[in-house]
Parts: structure tokens; C-alpha cells; sequence
């Protein structure tokens, strides 16, 4: 098949709801990124300092986590006399550690929807000298959890080894999130985020699911209190949307 027949095939909700497979992804690619960088790290702290050498690439890239993290670990140890912010390397290794584990609980084991319940469920199973099995509910907050671990595994990483003190990327787009709220006339309001949507001035409720006619009702009714290019630039995305 071409490549535009496959993308014209709908895959949404399937295997899972998109919302779970957006959040699965992330994991994914924010996996990725960190094992990247990993690799990079310990490259750098064994003495290989071109970027581009592919010396490192062939010592660590097929190795697994465990080896990895275990190499990491002996390299810091090693070198923490000579480089202070290599010390208290071992949080920063915790912390991988604990990424990997949340990634893999997501990234191993089965979830599918419970047509009784209507909920997603993950299927788990270990069999270390006894058998264990466990089916459990799952939401779209445990999956962020992990991503979360991973985000702040891979800025500890950063932070020891170059020095830095950086936060995590959630923690900044938490913010984000609270300034924009903070600016959002509809938040101020305490305008309910379901829909249909509602004027924060005024209480109208627009036609239909989204804001249609609200450029109209502001100009005529509101616009001495801000211009609706100000109103609307201020809503969140949760209100804009």
C-alpha cells in the first residue's frame, strides 16, 4: 500500500482510547530522549568528548538499562574527587532507576477496555519463584506519573552532570498553566470548563459546543470592559478550547 492510503485509515480509538495512546506515546518518546542522553552522558564522563564519536556509541548502545546505569554509577564514583557535582550522584540514579520501572509497567504489560465497566485495564503478571497476577483500573493520571518520573530522572541526569539547575519540564508547564489561568476572565469567573460555552460577563450560553458568535456578543455588549481580541487572548486553553 502508498503511503497516503495507510494515513487515510482511521486508527483512532484503537488499540486504545486516543487519550491513553497520546500519554502512552509520551512515555515513549520522552524514553527515548533520556536513554539518548544517557548514552551521551556516560560517553562523556568515560573521557570521549567529541560529540560525534562513535567510540561510545559502541561500547554502550546495546547494553541494557541495568548495565548502563551500573557503568553511570562506577564513572561517578570515580570521578566525584576531581568533579564536586558529581556528588550525590546516587539520587540521580534512584530516580532513573525509578523512571524505568514506571515505564516499564506501562510499556510490558497488557491494557485493554472493560466493556462491563466501560474502564481500561492493566493485566500484570510475575512468576519470580511464585506466580502473581493482578488485573487493575488504570487512568490517564497514573500514565502521566510515569512520564512525570522520566521527565525529572532525565533533568536530574543534566543537572549532575553539566551542572546545571534545571526544573522539571512538568513543573514549568504547571506553571505556565497556573499564570495562564490566573490571566483568563472566564477562570476569574469561575465559568464551568464543560461545555456549552458560557460569557463570563454576562452568563449567555452560545449555540452548539464551542464559543460560534462570541466575537459578535462581545463587540456589542462588552467591549468597553476589554476588546475581544484582550478577552480572548486571555482564556486558558482548558476555556478556549
Amino acid at each position: 500500500m502508498k503511503n497516503d492510503q495507510i494515513e487515510k485509515i482511521d486508527f483512532s480509538n484503537w488499540p486504545l482510547p486516543d487519550n491513553y495512546l497520546i500519554e502512552i506515546g509520551r512515555i515513549t518518546a520522552q524514553w527515548a530522549s533520556l536513554e539518548s542522553f544517557l548514552n551521551l552522558c556516560i560517553g562523556k564522563l568515560a573521557g570521549f568528548d567529541e560529540i560525534f564519536d562513535p567510540k561510545p556509541f559502541i561500547l554502550v548502545n546495546h547494553s541494557s538499562i541495568p548495565q548502563k546505569l551500573d557503568i553511570l554509577s562506577s564513572l561517578c564514583e570515580l570521578l566525584e574527587s576531581k568533579f564536586p557535582n558529581l556528588q550525590g550522584y546516587q539520587e540521580t540514579i534512584s530516580k532513573l532507576k525509578a523512571a524505568q520501572k514506571q515505564r516499564n509497567i506501562f510499556l510490558h504489560n497488557g491494557m485493554s477496555l472493560n466493556p462491563e465497566t466501560g474502564r481500561i485495564e492493566m493485566s500484570r503478571g510475575a512468576s519470580r519463584g511464585k506466580l502473581k497476577t493482578s488485573i487493575k483500573p488504570i487512568n490517564i493520571a497514573d500514565i502521566r506519573r510515569a512520564v512525570m518520573a522520566i521527565d525529572e530522572a532525565q533533568i536530574s541526569l543534566y543537572n549532575l552532570v553539566l551542572k546545571a539547575n534545571l526544573e522539571p519540564v512538568w513543573k514549568k508547564k504547571m506553571e505556565e498553566q497556573k499564570n495562564a489561568k490566573s490571566n483568563c476572565l472566564c477562570c476569574q469567573e469561575e465559568i464551568s470548563f464543560k461545555r456549552p460555552r458560557q460569557c463570563p460577563i454576562c452568563k449567555h450560553q452560545f449555540k452548539g459546543n464551542g464559543w460560534d458568535g462570541i466575537d459578535a456578543h462581545w463587540r456589542a455588549k462588552h467591549n468597553d470592559l476589554m476588546t475581544y481580541e484582550e478577552f480572548w487572548n486571555s482564556l486558558c486553553e482548558c476555556h478556549r478550547d
